[in-house]
């Protein structure tokens, strides 16, 4: 859920964000749920040598994340859809290394045709639920209203 941040330039520049694949589906995950396991993994010795694959608890596009952070902060937000030539020279201009926006990319494209598996493991280790994304916006609503805000 944490990598929205990068998120934050375009938003505060133009309250957009201009990328490509805005219905890629993914299963975000909050940092508290992935802490909450790593401590559990860390001190309970039923853990130990075990491997564990995390995911959010459901699945949300990229625009529905942007609305979410909408909705959490009161700010007009949207999502501007790019081509994915467009983003891909965004991308770039911004430093990323090439093999890494074409990873990304790739990666995004194949959400749009089949969004990321939801996992329970979150669940299933803690006892609770995982935190959703809209819990994860408003749990930042301050921060990101200071980010939006500079």
């Amino acid at each position: 859920m944490a990598n929205a941040w990068r998120w934050m330039a375009d938003l505060r520049t133009g309250g957009s964000v201009r990328a490509a694949y805005g219905a890629a589906a993914t299963a975000p995950i909050h940092e508290a749920d992935l802490a909450a396991v790593a401590a559990l993994a860390l001190t309970e010795p039923r853990h130990s040598g075990r491997r564990y694959v995390l995911t959010g608890p459901a699945v949300i596009t990229q625009a529905e994340q942007v609305a979410a952070l909408a909705e959490a902060t009161g700010l007009s937000l949207s999502w501007e859809e790019l081509s994915p030539a467009a983003a891909r020279e965004r991308m770039s201009a911004t430093a990323w290394p090439p093999q890494v926006v074409d990873k990304v990319l790739a990666y995004q494209a194949r959400r749009v045709e089949v969004p990321e598996e939801v996992l329970s493991t979150v669940a299933e280790l803690t006892g609770r639920p995982g935190r959703t994304f809209a819990t994860w916006a408003a749990d930042h609503t301050p921060a990101l209203r200071a980010a939006l805000n500079d």
